[in-house]
């Protein structure tokens, strides 16, 4: 057997000498080495979950941004009071006298007699705002008659 050792260059020959059995502290090294990979498996898996949150914040903040800011409502009276001053510089403007709007102005009248009653007994602003809408649109379809002359009919 020595002559088959000395064939066996030095490094193998001095791993076959050495006793097979393992060390007493071989399960325990084992043990070791399992919790620290399973503790370093839950590090990386908390670690991305925190990191995938500050990425989902990060993107729901820069939408946020972006996100137009929400409309103001509108001020129908203030509108309104626009457009009975557009209609009246047209029609001071105007050569032409249309009366083909008789319907829509006795309704416009009949909208400022509601707002009148309405301002006298002391009605909320939810039950003004939609007579001032309802004033608004008929002011708007007049202007936009007046401008192409057109003869209103209603429906």
């Amino acid at each position: 057997m020595k002559e088959e050792t000395s064939q066996i260059p030095f490094p193998l020959r001095n791993e076959l000498l050495v006793d097979p059995a393992p060390s007493s502290d071989l399960w325990s090294r084992i043990e070791t080495a399992h919790r620290v990979r399973g503790a370093r498996r839950r590090t990386r898996r908390i670690g991305g979950t925190v990191m995938t949150c500050m990425m989902a914040g990060a993107v729901a903040l820069g939408v946020a941004q972006f996100r137009p800011a929400p409309r103001e409502p509108v001020d129908w009276q203030a509108r309104a009071e626009a457009l009975e001053l557009q209609l009246h510089a047209l029609q001071r403007d105007s050569q032409v006298v249309t009366n083909s709007a008789g319907e829509l102005e006795s309704e416009l009248g009949d909208i400022d007699r509601s707002l009148q009653t309405a301002y006298e007994g002391g009605a909320p602003a939810s039950d003004l705002a939609p007579l001032w809408k309802r004033r608004s649109e008929l002011l708007d379809t007049l202007i936009v008659a007046r401008k192409q002359n057109l003869l209103l009919t209603r429906i």
